[in-house]
């Protein structure tokens, strides 16, 4: 839950234990209970272990233990513990990251996840490689980021990264066998009926916070592991989203019968003319002609200082104010600062009515710029593009329609 407000570069390593010494000392079952889940929640990705920070609620003294990631029964070792103010020497780097990815849509949550969850492997398996430029230089391992800024006048603020990309090869279609042609839904899970096609269009804000100290290619890195981490998070709360507004319907419509049966009255057509409609990301189960556009979550974030000087980040529906987001924020920082802070999104809102539209020869076409469609495949929103400034800000948006396996 935390990491998802994090930009890249900086992620959850560990947890912290406020608790005097002879409870800590007796309680190592819950320490190793505690490590085994925070590594199934994914904290210590890519990580060999994590790091727990006792602090003595009695002495105040402050000892760091090393625990093995995801393994009951280990116990903790000695850490060396060291501190030193670091947040003033943060480079926060930012990136534009162009997204085009189309995905099968199924008729279940399940296969519906899989098949976001192969958008997002897809996404970063393209970022495998990448490069970047500040300032028109090379960002290597050979020179620090703070020089490499320094030299491109950007060392006062936020270092823009333009990010160089293989091009894609076999990524046009991903399933949801991980993300290669031919797999996934088609392969081994044949029972699971393929309802339409998801395309997932736009530009994603990307900003990773990296020492100034570190090779400049480290800001690469977290970019793409930004990219990763936002898209991941984006997609998540809209499954989880729909999921939550469908079981609301299936209640709202269940207590309906219940006080149309209490009443004596006629449950059939009414109380069926009566049921809400479907999210429009399973709209196509019943409906599989009709062509549906969700809007993705747009990131915002709160300015810096008032978030303790790091770009923390959320996510805004459509339709959400700023307020709510500060609120979900304050739920896990509590800092007073938060309650008025300024929100900064850059991701501008789908424009009503940008749906896509039927093309010929019995398929559909991308609505502008961008090519037609062929072989019945189904339209998407245009990556609409909003210029700020010298800032470039986009849609981001997700359409839902009827495909054709020829």
């Amino acid at each position: 839950m935390v990491e998802r407000l994090l930009p890249g570069g900086l992620d959850v390593v560990g947890f912290y234990l406020l608790c005097p010494s002879a409870a800590f000392a007796g309680g190592a079952g819950a320490v190793s209970y505690l490590a085994e889940a925070a590594g199934k929640e994914g904290l210590a990705a890519g990580l060999p272990s994590l790091l727990l920070l006792h602090m003595d609620s009695v002495s105040g003294a402050m000892a760091l233990r090393e625990l093995p990631a995801g393994l009951r029964g280990a116990a903790p070792r000695p850490a060396e513990l060291r501190t030193a103010p670091v947040l003033d020497q943060l480079v926060t780097v930012t990136s534009r990251y162009p997204l085009q990815l189309d995905l099968p849509v199924a008729s279940g949550k399940q296969e519906l996840q899989a098949a976001f969850q192969a958008a997002v492997d897809a996404a970063v398996q393209r970022l495998g490689g990448a490069q970047g430029l500040v300032g028109g230089a090379v960002a290597s391992g050979d020179v620090q980021l703070g020089d490499l800024a320094a030299a491109a006048g950007a060392a006062a603020g936020p270092v823009p990264v333009e990010l160089l990309l293989q091009p894609p090869a076999s990524l046009a279609f991903c399933t949801a066998g991980g993300g290669k042609a031919g797999g996934g839904l088609q392969q081994g899970r044949a029972e699971a009926r393929i309802l339409g096609a998801a395309s997932l269009s736009g530009v994603l804000d990307c900003r990773a916070c990296v020492h100034r100290r570190e090779p400049a290619a480290a800001a690469v890195q977290g970019l793409c592991a930004d990219v990763r981490r936002s898209l991941q998070a984006r997609l998540d709360a809209l499954l989880d989203a729909a999921e939550q507004e469908q079981e609301a319907a299936a209640a709202e419509l269940e207590q309906q019968q219940r006080q149309a049966r209490a009443a004596g009255g006629a449950i059939g057509g009414a109380a069926a003319a009566a049921a809400p409609p479907p999210h429009p990301l399973f709209a196509t189960a019943g409906a599989p002609g009709k062509l549906v556009a969700v809007a993705l979550p747009r990131r915002a974030f709160v300015a810096s200082s008032a978030a303790g000087g790091l770009p923390f980040c959320d996510y805004l529906f459509e339709g959400e104010s700023s307020q709510a987001m500060l609120g979900r924020l304050q739920m896990l920082l509590p800092w007073p600062q938060l309650a008025g802070a300024a929100v900064e999104c850059l991701e501008a809102a789908a424009p009503p009515g940008a749906a896509a539209r039927p093309g010929s020869a019995g398929g559909f076409a991308r609505g502008g710029a961008g090519g037609s469609g062929g072989s019945g495949r189904a339209a998407v929103l245009p990556c609409m593009l909003v210029t700020a400034g010298s800032v470039a800000a986009a849609a981001l948006a997700l359409a839902v329609g009827y495909m054709s396996l020829q």
